[in-house]
Parts: structure tokens; sequence; C-alpha cells
């Protein structure tokens, strides 16, 4: 675990060159191993960081038009609310964007950035507690494209604000 900014990166600290050098190429899942055991929505009603560290090594699973892609979740970072000041709702900030933070835990608040890349987050704590996890890189499985980096991974699962 490391901070850069206000944000809490949890898993691999990969240089841009080890990035660029990954494997080639309805709703995502997460989903606890290769054999399918699906994770409860109880899963990401915790600590926000106790969450970001357990979904390490667990599988994101996305079936569009019946092929079915996944990757092993090696880095993502943990986003704390009102108080981090990397958060989109740093402050208490609420807009349309950012009100799938305060619902449940578990579900994906995906959103653009940049003007070109979509993120998907994880939704942590409870009801109207606007904390999530970001994924930042995947370890791709067979036929999934580069996963270096919050864009790459959803482009390579078809992932984006249809899924939010």
């Amino acid at each position: 675990m490391w901070t850069s900014g206000a944000a809490t990166h949890i898993g691999r600290k990969l240089a841009p060159a080890a990035r660029r050098a990954s494997l080639a190429r309805p709703a995502a899942q997460v989903e606890g191993s290769a054999e399918g055991a699906l994770v409860d929505p109880e899963f990401f009603d915790r600590d926000t960081v106790t969450v970001a560290r357990d979904v390490l090594g667990k599988l994101l699973v996305r079936e569009v038009e019946g092929v079915r892609m996944w990757g092993r979740l090696v880095e993502v970072e943990a986003y704390l609310g009102p108080d981090d000041l990397a958060a989109h709702s740093r402050g208490g900030r609420r807009t349309p964007r950012t009100e799938v933070m305060f619902g449940a835990p578990g579900h994906a608040y995906v959103y653009f950035t940049y003007g070109m890349h979509w993120c998907l987050n994880f939704v942590t704590r409870e009801v109207g507690v606007p904390q999530a996890v970001l994924v930042r890189a995947l370890e791709p499985g067979p036929g999934v494209g580069r996963c270096g980096g919050p864009g790459l991974v959803t482009r390579a699962l078809s992932i984006d604000r249809a899924l939010n």
C-alpha cells in the first residue's frame, strides 16, 4: 500500500514500462476464484481500505454477447469520501455523476475522464457514505487486451456508463 496525493493505492506498483508489457489482448462481476463463486454485495459493505486489499487477486468477469472475458485484480485505489481530496465526493460533493457513490455497496460507479477513458469503481460502505475502490489494473485473462491502467481495463472488458 502506498499513497499518491490523497489517494490510497493498493496492489502492485508497476512502472509504466511494466504496464505496457501486460499480456495480449450484462454486468461485470467480481468472482472469488476461477470456479466462479460470486462475491456477495455484503463484501463491499465494509471499510474501503479493507475492501481494496481483499479484492486483490479476485477476478473481474464480464460477459458480452456470449463471450466471457476476465482479468485478475492486481492494482486498486481506495477513495475515502468527503475528507479525501482526490475523491469525487470530496467535501460531501453530490452531483448526478457521483450519486451512485452515495448508494448501496457493491454497485459499479463508472465515469468518463479526460474526455476519452471510462473508469470503473466499486461502491463501498453503507448507503450515504460515498466511498469507492477504483480498479487500476488487471492481469488479463485469455484473449483480453492490455489492462495496465483504468482506461485500458474498461476498454478491454467493454465497460462504459451503461453499467453505472
